[in-house]
This record gives C-alpha cells, sequence and structure tokens, in this order.
C-alpha cells in the first residue's frame, strides 16, 4: 500500500513538472533589449552597389548609384580613397539623388583592383557600401613614327632608316619584345629588316622605280590576361600596328615641286578665333609622292603622307595676337620645296571661363568633368594674408564666411581640382579654396570636423584619417540602435518580442522535448497500472490469510 501510493505521487510530481515546464516554454519572452529614445531622423539610403565594377584601361569609368533620405535630408556624398576614382552628385528628383562614380581615361599605371567605400551623408548621419572597382589591362598596339618618302640615285646609292617603335607593355625597337615585318606592296623584295627595326639597301640600277612598302611591329601576349578582358573586345594576345612609306630608285633625282598653294596671298590678315585654311598641291617628275612637313613659328605643327594635296587646318584661339608665319615643305627624302605665309593676327576676346589660346567653337562640344583631391590642413587667414598667401580680396571674402558661421577663429584651405576631359576651360570648375574653422591641434578628438594627417574627417571626428564613422551596416549595436544596425536612426526595425516557441529553431525543438516526455508519462503511467495487478491478488491473500487466523 505504501509502494502504490509513493508510485502515484511520483507520477502526479513528473507530470506536474512537465506541464510547468511547457508552459514556460511556450510564453516566456525573449529578455528585453535595453530601450533608447528613437530619433526623429533616420540614416540616408544607398541603392545595391555591385561588388565588383569593371571598367577597361584607355577607358573611362561611368557607375551611377542612387541614394534618397526618409525625411528627404540634403545628401552629400563621398569617396575614399580618392584617384583615379571619384565621385559627383548629378542630379536630384523627388527624394532620390543621383550620383556618377566617375574617373577619367584610365592609364596602365591605373590597372589593377581598387577597394572602394561609398559615403553618402545627410549631415547627421552617414551609411557607407563597399566595392572593387577593377581596371582591366589590355594589350596596346605598338605605336609606330611616320616614316616619309625615301629616294636613292647614282649620286646618292646608300640607303639604311631605323624603325621607331614604343609599346606600352614590351617597351622600344630596342628591347627585342618587338617583332617587324616587311610587305612590298608592288614589286620585289629589296631588303629585309632586322629584329631591332634596321633597313638597309644599296642603288640597284635593275631596281629603278617607285617602291610602296608596309613596315609592321608585333609585340607579346599579356603575361596574365584578366579574366574578364573579354569586356574590352579582346584576349590579350599580340598586337601590331602598321605604316606605308615609299623608297623611289632612280637614275637621277629631280626636285619634287609645290604647284599650288591656297591662300594665293602669302600675306594674310586674322583673328584668333578664326578657322585658317591652307592647301597645296604637289609634283615629283621620278614619281615618288612627296611627304609634306607643315610649321608654325618653325615649330612642327603636322605631317602629311601619300596624297597629291594636303590640308593645314587649324585656329590659334581666343586672347591671342601678334605675327606669325605658316611654311610647308615637301620632300622626296633628298631633295625638297617650300612655300610659306605670313600671318598678321589680331586679338578676338576670350568667353568667360575660357583660357587663353582655347578653340571657343571646338571647345562647346567638350563637357567639362571636374575633380578634386581632398582639402589641405586648415590654415590661419591673417598669417597667410601677412606673407602674401592670400590677396586682399580673398583674405575679405574668406573673413566674410567665417563670421557668416560664427567661427572665432577663422582659417583657409586649398585644394587641387583638375578637368578630366582636358576641355581647357574652366566655366565649370570647382572651387579650390574655401573658409574653415581654424585649429591649432586638429586631431581625432577635438569634437570638429576637420583635415589632418593627409586627409579629411567625414563627421565630427571620425572617418579617414580617424576611426569609421558609426553606419546602419557596420554590424556594430552604435549611435542609438537597439539592437545591432537596427531602430534607432536605422530604417530596419529590430526582431520584435515574441514567444520563443514563435520561432521556428525554437518550435521544432520543443516538439521533439514534448514527444519525449509524453512517452517517457505514458510509460510510468503503464507500469503503474502494471504494479497495481499485481499488487491485488497479493492484498486478496492477505485478507484472507488475516481471516483465517
Amino acid at each position: 500500500m505504501q509502494k502504490r501510493g509513493m508510485t502515484r505521487r511520483a507520477i502526479a510530481l513528473i507530470v506536474l513538472a512537465f506541464i510547468v515546464f511547457g508552459f514556460y516554454l511556450l510564453f516566456s519572452k525573449e529578455q528585453e533589449p535595453e530601450f533608447y529614445l528613437s530619433p526623429t531622423n533616420k540614416q540616408p539610403i544607398i541603392s545595391e552597389i555591385d561588388k565588383k565594377i569593371f571598367v577597361c584601361e584607355g577607358e573611362a569609368l561611368s557607375y551611377l548609384i542612387d541614394a534618397g533620405d526618409p525625411e528627404n535630408d540634403f545628401l552629400e556624398f563621398n569617396i575614399a580613397p580618392k584617384n583615379p576614382l571619384y565621385i559627383r552628385k548629378i542630379s536630384t528628383y523627388q527624394n532620390i539623388t543621383r550620383a556618377e562614380i566617375y574617373s577619367g581615361n584610365l592609364t596602365k599605371n591605373q590597372t589593377g583592383d581598387f577597394n572602394q567605400t561609398i559615403y553618402v551623408s545627410d549631415g547627421q548621419l552617414i551609411e557607407s557600401a563597399e566595392t572593387e572597382i577593377s581596371v582591366i589591362e589590355i594589350n596596346n598596339p605598338p605605336v609606330i613614327r611616320d616614316i616619309g618618302s625615301f629616294t636613292v640615285d647614282e649620286d646618292n646609292q646608300e640607303f639604311s632608316w631605323q624603325v621607331l617603335a614604343d609599346d606600352q607593355e614590351d617597351g622600344n625597337q630596342d628591347s627585342n619584345n618587338l617583332t617587324f615585318s616587311l610587305n612590298f606592296l608592288n614589286g620585289d623584295d629589296l631588303f629585309d629588316i632586322s629584329t631591332k627595326g634596321a633597313v638597309e639597301f644599296v642603288y640597284d640600277e635593275e631596281k629603278i622605280g617607285t617602291h610602296d612598302i608596309r613596315v609592321c611591329a608585333a609585340d607579346k601576349n599579356l603575361k596574365k590576361p584578366h579574366e574578364h578582358i573579354l569586356q574590352c573586345g579582346q584576349d590579350g594576345s599580340s598586337e601590331s600596328a602598321c605604316k606605308d612609306f615609299q623608297l623611289t630608285i632612280t637614275e637621277k633625282n629631280r626636285q619634287p615641286t609645290v604647284l599650288e598653294q591656297f591662300p594665293y596671298s602669302r600675306n594674310l590678315n586674322a583673328t584668333g578665333s578664326e578657322y585658317l585654311f591652307f592647301n597645296i598641291s604637289k609634283f615629283d617628275p621620278d614619281g615618288t609622292t612627296p611627304e609634306t612637313k607643315w610649321y608654325l613659328n618653325d615649330e612642327l605643327k603636322e605631317t602629311d603622307m601619300g596624297q597629291g594635296s594636303d590640308t593645314l587646318i587649324f585656329t590659334f584661339g581666343c586672347g591671342i595676337k601678334g605675327g606669325f608665319n605658316v611654311v610647308a615643305v615637301i620632300s622626296d627624302g633628298l631633295n625638297s620645296d617650300s612655300v610659306g605665309w605670313n600671318i598678321t593676327l589680331s586679338k578676338s576676346e576670350c568667353p568667360e571661363g575660357f583660357l587663353e589660346g582655347t578653340d571657343s567653337a571646338r571647345t562647346l562640344n567638350c563637357k567639362e568633368k571636374w575633380a578634386c583631391l581632398e582639402w589641405d590642413l586648415c590654415q590661419e587667414i591673417s598669417a597667410s594674408a601677412q606673407y602674401g598667401l592670400l590677396t586682399q580680396t580673398e583674405f575679405q571674402s574668406i573673413k566674410g564666411e567665417c563670421e557668416k558661421n560664427s567661427w572665432t577663429s577663422c582659417g583657409f584651405q586649398t585644394r587641387n581640382c583638375f578637368d578630366l576631359n582636358y576641355c581647357n576651360t574652366s566655366v565649370h570648375k570647382l572651387p579650390e579654396t574655401q573658409a574653415c574653422l581654424f585649429s591649432l591641434d586638429p586631431s581625432c578628438f577635438d569634437n570638429l570636423i576637420n583635415c589632418h594627417d593627409g586627409n579629411c574627417e567625414l563627421m565630427t571626428d571620425c572617418g579617414d584619417p580617424c576611426s569609421p564613422c558609426p553606419t546602419c551596416s557596420d554590424g556594430i549595436q552604435n549611435q542609438g540602435e537597439n539592437d545591432v544596425d537596427c531602430s534607432g536612426p536605422c530604417l530596419k526595425i529590430c526582431e520584435a518580442e515574441k514567444p520563443l516557441i514563435q520561432k521556428e529553431s525554437i518550435k521544432y525543438t520543443l516538439y521533439f522535448v514534448f514527444a519525449i516526455a509524453g512517452l517517457i508519462v505514458l510509460f510510468l503511467i503503464f507500469r503503474v497500472l502494471n504494479l497495481e495487478k499485481e499488487l491485488i491478488p497479493t492484498k486478496k491473500k492477505e485478507v484472507e490469510h488475516e481471516e483465517n487466523k
């Protein structure tokens, strides 16, 4: 009887514990996070940016991104590091601001991978995104200098000449990395070319005539082509370039002649912005097509080859005046002829923002694309003006900006800006000087946004050259966030409080636990019932035994 009572109590306790444990798991909640007063200002938002961006050597990058702000705040963009990649704001529509990651034409020295961080700030909060920009190296063809025309005769029997070629990847004609070849376009082969591009020929009366010849130079394959080089229209294999020239073999060389010239008058009057047009026709009695070299004040301006007439068109540009001369010299390699013009140039005024010597007509089709490096260290204006670093006008302008911002210690800083398109104009040039709050010892702990140690802070005491600014994507709970990168200033809402049972990982675990616990309870009940069955006959026997006594 005592055993049965103890067994029943044990079962009751197990069942009760099982029920209590189940209710605890079903209705218990996660620990409540620490509460912060959510600020009204929310983080800017950056559109998704490709993790990898590709651009080919020799091309300019233009990659557009969008950003928005929940409060429609004014947004500023930045990129780090700068040079050769920059960022600029190009448009705003409603609460979406578009910016462009851009560059000039990227050179061989700028190939490789650039890990860039894009920043967007509303003046109080900042958001960032990472990307890798790969400048894909290409195999550039060799460049062969102009060759011209050559003549040999009985009096000038020897002809020797050196191809001048240069290749960005493989060096010049002396590098042993270029392969030279000759193609005689109208006749027998006259000579060979050396491995370094040298040719020699001695007069042969059986070869009299004008010979058109093509010389080519080929470089080597790229050693390690980029895996995405096909985007650049090549696979990195060998590239070549060719130039044509003439060799005339004659018994007695005769002088080439300028037949006609335009303008007919040798004395011209013009304005700086006016386009000047010069033309000549020429003849060589030995069948050579003479080359033409155009000179402006004894400086070579242009070389023309392979035509019976040649033209020079140019303008001096605005703001230029004075006396000049243009000369056209034709040559067959031995003899020459020439014609020249004298020019009296009157000055034409440059439009605002156009530099002296600018072709104002052509420049109208050139779109400036300015880029700037970081601002330099802030300098105190009084001492700078005293040492002549500022004009009086600049001093007054900067001082006025400081007073407008209520800065008690006034300074200025400069930066270098340049036009990536080389338009030779400054209509849209970015400012290279600005007022700043002067600090004698700028640092990452002065509670100011300033520049020092070769870089500029993005927000107060954070960002290059200081520690990174807090963002809603940095994987850290900061700046009043309720949890890591959620709520507070972040748009992402932290996961709401809810019973653990509502979480999938907990739910299926509890199903398993309850199933096992249920089996145990059923087993114990089954054991109790069997035990009671065994105890009933025993009890009857005990009662009968007592009665018999």
